[in-house]
């Protein structure tokens, strides 16, 4: 049985350590974090900024690491965020990258003598994950945005950002809300992805989903995240991928973070997950009368609205059955749980062939999954105003 040839290996550089160049401005104060979806780097920030300074570093990040930016201000005045980022000649402004995300925390500091920590910060962003990230309110030009200054160790291009909690309510002000002093539900975190500024270095590079801590089969394995990233570049790594007969929705390969399936969409009539086997050691590799291949099924979610809760394979099955003869090993209950919108989750088994003479020609190996619920993923604003008219006559 031979299958379509990988189109495309992620880079090998998806896991190296890159060092990158970096000048923030905050009105207030700004600590910086590097760290994945759930975990910081560092126990303490790798800068701290605090008003009216700017401050420039450099720092080093990996292709599936965010860099997290805690902000706050004193409520008065005015208060924006500006960062620039350098790695070679490529560069990433605030207001310049549709991947900018920002989360109100409700957590209130004023000043810089106490500063968020990183167990309250790394808390904040797991409940970001659930509650949803959300784009920051984008300004004006850096020195362009009224009452905001212009920070010349900033490019002029980068745009102050902030959030807009609209609890501010200021019917005329010079300063535009948000950027007008207020407690927008701070501290804030703002975040974004440094494979966007690595750029081609990072393609392909399959990385963990920001997901909602609903992974029941991690139980108390910490490494859970790194294990399945691991798990994925083995399978990427195999020559040849067969996506199943029965996949819709589905492209001939999995779609390791891009997806732009919905279920709003009336053309969808299939909610399924899409599947793949993925196996071969190089273009030559056949699976043979006797042999002892490590495959991978991997299964992916096309969806972006949606995420799977209680995903599991619950039977792997060859047909026609040849006994020992031929079998996929485990062959029931392995755990996936939870797979998130637009991404791919691959799981590790060994197919086995022994004395297999005369039985050479198709097999059919057979997935069984069930999942508990599906969960409408949706970065709708989870805040907004109703509005009802009527009348006071006179007596």
């Amino acid at each position: 049985m031979k299958t379509n040839k990988k189109i495309k290996k992620p880079s090998t550089r998806c896991t190296e350590p890159l060092p990158f160049y970096s000048t923030i401005w905050c009105d207030d104060h700004t600590d910086v974090w590097i760290g994945n979806c759930k975990k910081l780097n560092t126990e303490k920030p790798i800068k701290q900024q605090n008003h009216p300074e700017p401050e420039s570093f450099e720092a080093v990040g990996k292709c599936c690491d965010y860099i997290y930016f805690v902000c706050w201000s004193n409520d008065r005045g005015a208060n924006g965020f500006l960062a620039d980022l350098t790695y070679g000649s490529n560069k990433v402004l605030t207001g310049d990258n549709a991947n900018w995300e920002v989360f109100a925390t409700g957590i209130d500091f004023d000043n810089s003598s106490g500063r968020p920590n990183k167990k309250l910060v790394e808390s904040q962003i797991k409940i970001a994950n659930c509650e949803n990230w959300t784009k920051p309110f984008v300004g004006n030009t850096n020195g362009k945005e009224k009452n905001l200054p212009r920070i010349p160790q900033i490019n002029s291009n980068a745009r102050y950002i902030w959030f807009d909690s609209r609890l501010d309510t200021s019917a005329s002000s010079s300063i535009r809300v948000p950027f007008k002093g207020f407690n927008h539900n701070e501290f804030l975190i703002f975040r974004l992805p440094l494979r966007d500024l690595f750029g081609d270095i990072c393609h392909d590079c399959p990385c963990s989903k920001c997901d909602c801590d609903c992974n029941d089969c991690d139980g108390c394995n910490k490494q859970a995240d790194e294990q399945n990233v691991t798990l994925r570049y083995r399978a990427l790594d195999k020559e040849f991928t067969e996506p199943s007969t029965t996949n819709k929705n589905c492209g001939k390969l999995p779609s390791d973070g891009n997806c732009d399936f919905q279920i709003a969409n009336p053309n969808i009539k299939d909610l399924s997950p899409c599947f793949y086997f993925e196996w071969g050691d190089g273009a030559s590799d056949s699976i043979e009368e006797h042999d002892t291949e490590v495959v991978y099924i991997t299964v992916c979610n096309p969806f972006n609205d949606i995420r799977y809760k209680g995903l599991k394979i619950t039977k792997l099955s060859i047909t026609p059955n040849q006994g020992d003869q031929i079998k996929i090993v485990p062959d029931s209950f392995i755990c996936i749980d939870c797979l998130e919108p637009c991404s791919c989750v691959s799981r590790e088994f060994t197919m086995i062939t022994r004395n297999c003479k005369d039985l050479s020609g198709e097999f059919m190996l057979e997935v069984d999954y069930c999942f508990e619920s599906m969960e409408l993923i949706t970065t709708a604003e989870k805040h907004g105003k109703a509005r009802f008219k009527f009348n006071v006559t006179t007596d």
